[in-house]
């Protein structure tokens, strides 16, 4: 209460970007490796779709 909050959110805003950071990193790596496997089985894949 006594404490001014500037400091204190700002070093929570920095975890909150770190952590959202390393989600985004996260979700592009798992995109990738869709990617990936698409790509290496288009044909069965398609196969599939019909």
């Amino acid at each position: 209460p006594g404490r001014p909050a500037g400091p204190e959110l700002a070093a929570m805003l920095r975890r909150v970007r770190a952590r959202t950071h390393a989600q985004i990193r996260e979700l592009e790596g798992l995109s990738r490796r869709v990617d990936n496997f698409q790509r290496h089985h288009h044909s069965p894949l398609a196969r599939l779709a019909g």
